[in-house]
């Protein structure tokens, strides 16, 4: 049976501390905690984080996680969705999509020889 510690470090996992609690995951966000994000109002319409985020993966399958989040970024940089407010104000809003991550290994979704010609 396989014995497992905490990523990153070597000691058996009584004598251990571990580093940090989201060890090895990734988020991403259509904006940071606490700021706005957008929808379009149309139900069969996708959110710009949404579709930037499919278009990327179906661009290149086998990018690397860090990758992807730059890509997003890049697409959503010069989109700015005009909101109509109730009171009649008019905003067009800059997009912050956000990555956070603890990987401490590259991941890919698929490796480049898995992709289909």
């Amino acid at each position: 049976m396989s014995q497992f510690i905490p990523a990153g470090n070597s000691l058996p996992f009584s004598q251990s501390t571990v580093l940090h609690r989201r060890m090895d995951t990734i988020l991403f966000a259509a904006s940071p905690e606490a700021e706005k994000s957008f929808t379009p109002v149309a139900n069969e319409e996708v959110s710009p984080f949404t579709e930037s985020l499919c278009r990327s993966l179906l661009e290149d399958k086998s990018q690397d996680v860090f990758d992807l989040g730059i890509n997003i970024n890049k697409q959503l940089k010069h989109f700015f969705p005009t909101v109509y407010y109730e009171d009649g104000t008019v905003i067009a809003h800059k997009l912050a999509p956000v990555m956070e991550s603890c990987l401490t290994k590259h991941l890919r979704l698929l490796l480049p020889a898995e992709l289909d010609d």
